[in-house]
């Protein structure tokens, strides 16, 4: 299926969600970014993109992943993914700073 259309993004995120189930997550990132170039800050897909950087012991890369989303929400939206970022990192300046 994804052979012959790679744009499919629903191929894409089985393929991604798949992936991630198999523990192969570089793979899974590699295809939740393909998803990205179609989409950019989709939910669903930054937040499995985060855990699979968390999975491999890339902390800062999660985090970004949750700054990529939180850049384009509202301030009431995003008081749960600076959440997220402290709960990787309880001393990032950065979420410390756009939370209060």
């Amino acid at each position: 299926m994804l052979s012959l259309n790679p744009s499919n993004l629903k191929a894409l995120w089985n393929k991604g969600n798949v992936l991630f189930d198999l523990n192969r997550y570089e793979d899974a990132i590699k295809s939740y970014d393909q998803f990205l170039i179609e989409i950019p800050n989709f939910l669903e897909i930054l937040e499995k993109k985060a855990e699979a950087m968390i999975n491999l012991n890339k902390p800062q890369e999660a985090i970004e992943c949750y700054k990529d989303f939180i850049e384009n929400k509202t301030d009431a939206q995003k008081l749960d993914w600076f959440d997220k970022i402290l709960k990787i990192d309880k001393n990032n300046v950065w979420a410390l700073m756009k939370k209060h």
